[in-house]
């Protein structure tokens, strides 16, 4: 009776490991998860930030018309 005792709250502890271990790799998933999403944030941001300006210079270098001289 003594090891069937022992054995059951083995499996016991096992159960509370592997809960307490899920719970750890769902919180890692979860900040990885934020993290990568704001890092791809940043990067679309910085790239939107300076394309735009780029962008909007040549549109506006196009609408400035050239200097016609009369003879």
């Amino acid at each position: 009776m003594d090891a069937d005792n022992s054995f059951k709250s083995y499996i016991k502890a096992n159960r509370l490991e592997e809960q307490a271990y899920r719970r750890r790799t769902r919180k890692r998933l979860i900040i990885i998860t934020l993290s990568f999403i704001v890092l791809i944030m940043i990067i679309t941001g910085a790239l939107v930030g300076t394309l735009l300006p780029m962008k909007s210079t040549a549109t506006s270098k196009e609408n400035i018309p050239s200097p016609t001289y009369s003879s």
